[in-house]
């Protein structure tokens, strides 16, 4: 009886438990976040703004409507021009892998516009069930000035 005790409290604490690791500036994440930012890059560059917004989180929109938002976009196209050419500068990320996979990646980028150069900081969320969102977007140009 206390054999089938201990194996059944073994049982209810392994199914309880959530299995993850971490790991920091993997390859294979930073491809897996450059699909979101690279579908991004291809909105603005058509000025397809509205599509542009599907790709920002929630959250980010609490902070940053998007009403504001289109108008950042369309004020920053009007500044710099049409969105010519992307390419990544620098990133990092953090990816918790197992029972509940999320992540946060960070990227950097040097865009060329028609007008000007610009650096773009993007912020990744990746939730458990997979799906990624842009958590921050921050564009500085000297075109802005």
């Amino acid at each position: 009886m206390k054999r089938i005790f201990i194996i059944s409290i073994m049982s209810i604490l392994l199914t309880n438990c959530s299995f993850n690791y971490k790991q920091k500036n993997n390859e294979k994440d930073l491809k897996d976040a450059e699909q979101v930012s690279s579908a991004l890059f291809k909105e603005l560059k058509d000025q397809d703004f509205e599509s542009a917004i599907k790709f920002l989180d929630k959250r980010f929109l609490e902070e940053t409507p998007e009403e504001e938002m289109m108008k950042l976009f369309e004020r920053s196209n009007d500044s710099l021009g049409q969105l010519i050419n992307t390419e990544l500068y620098d990133w990092n990320s953090e990816v918790s892998y197992g029972t509940n996979t999320q992540g946060i990646y960070n990227l950097i980028y040097n865009a060329s516009f028609e007008k000007g150069e610009a650096i773009i900081k993007m912020t990744i969320i990746k939730y458990p069930n997979g799906v990624m969102k842009i958590l921050g977007y921050h564009s500085t140009s000297k075109v802005f000035e």
